[in-house]
């Protein structure tokens, strides 16, 4: 099931790259609903078929914060996906897509700092902020145009930046469970790790293309697609490892 799921879902994502490097379509726009079902199908596989023990890692509270983080992420795509095609509300429909992005990063972080106990969690916190202000200065500096977006952007780069910075410090500093053959349960969470520094990487270049001096211009948005599906990808097989 998880192979065939994840052959199904590698086809559509590339069929989606292709499809909206041509432009905003609502073939574009069903492919990327697609996408997004078929990755929350891996999520809930991997939730009511784990392979840990539930006495030793808490697969249920895990898994549900997980998948409803990976809902809003859901619904935010389909959000910026219309959005290219109703430019009569183009402003306050990126604005809920950022938003519904946004509150799902939260989820993914209470899930490993409540999972986890991750000491000092306000320390990612601050790192986080500091790195999301640096970030659209520069960008500023670049002639980056965020217009009404300036604190949103800063807000979310700082959510954004927040998923890594967390669980490589709850890598270094949290408490994990051990398998029955007494090793540490690491997969799920080094998995998010490197979910985390690509979503990081696609945002940033999904910033470019709707801020920056040049842009919408059709390879940023299928290399920003290209680190977004990685990403969604391994947040749904940290879930399939459990």
């Amino acid at each position: 099931m998880v192979i065939f799921l994840g052959i199904i879902s590698a086809i559509v994502v590339v069929a989606n790259i292709i499809v909206r490097a041509q432009g905003a379509s609502w073939l574009a726009l069903i492919l990327k609903t697609l996408c997004g079902v078929l990755f929350m199908a891996l999520g809930i596989y991997g939730v009511l078929t784990p392979s840990l023990n539930p006495e030793v890692f808490p697969v249920v509270s895990f898994g549900v914060l997980m998948l409803i983080g990976m809902a809003f992420g859901w619904i935010g795509d389909v959000v910026l996906a219309l959005k290219d095609m109703r430019q009569n509300v183009y402003d306050m429909m990126l604005a809920a897509g950022i938003l519904l992005f946004g509150i799902g990063h939260v989820f993914y972080i209470v899930a490993l700092v409540r999972t986890y106990q991750t000491p000092l969690p306000w320390i990612p916190i601050v790192i986080s902020l500091v790195f999301g202000v640096g970030v659209v200065l520069i960008c500023a500096k670049c002639h980056f145009k965020f217009g009404v977006f300036k604190w949103p952007a800063v807000i979310y780069a700082a959510l954004v930046t927040m998923l890594p910075a967390t669980t490589f410090f709850t890598l270094a500093t949290g408490t994990f469970p051990l398998d029955a053959a007494g090793q540490t349960i690491l997969q799920p969470t080094v998995v998010v790790a490197i979910s985390g520094v690509w979503f990081l990487i696609s945002d940033m270049i999904l910033a470019w293309a709707y801020f920056g001096p040049k842009p919408n211009r059709g390879w940023q948005h299928a290399l920003c697609y290209i680190f977004y599906y990685a990403a969604q990808f391994g947040i749904a097989t940290s879930l399939v490892l459990l």
